[in-house]
């Protein structure tokens, strides 16, 4: 169950602006939020809710409907780990191998 729902996480740019979100979903999303670990549980972010934009945006965290396919792919031989789109606009997500990221391994 948690390995689906990281896999199913991802950075969305572009949302479906006609599936607008409710404050009350945006509430239950923060009160998720709070639950979750934090630095020497320190706590430090506040939120505003906005179901309409009003405000000069200067920091954001998107919540929608996600209007594009995104494709988890492993690193290319050039090794960039950057965020591209095809011609199509699928959003391509380049990610390291299991192999690559884990340094060394001990049992006991």
């Amino acid at each position: 169950m948690i390995g689906d729902l990281v896999k199913a996480n991802r950075s969305c740019r572009r949302f479906h602006e006609d599936h607008p979100v409710d404050l009350k979903t945006l509430e239950e999303l923060v009160d998720l939020a709070r639950l979750s670990a934090s630095g020497a549980n320190l706590q430090p972010l506040k939120y505003i809710l906005v179901c309409e934009p009003q405000f000069k945006i200067l920091l954001v965290l998107a919540v929608g409907k996600p209007k594009e396919e995104i494709k988890i792919e492993a690193v290319g031989s050039e090794g960039s780990i950057r965020y591209w789109r095809d011609s199509e606009g699928v959003h391509h997500v380049p990610k390291r191998t299991l192999q690559e990221i884990i340094v060394a391994s001990h049992t006991t």
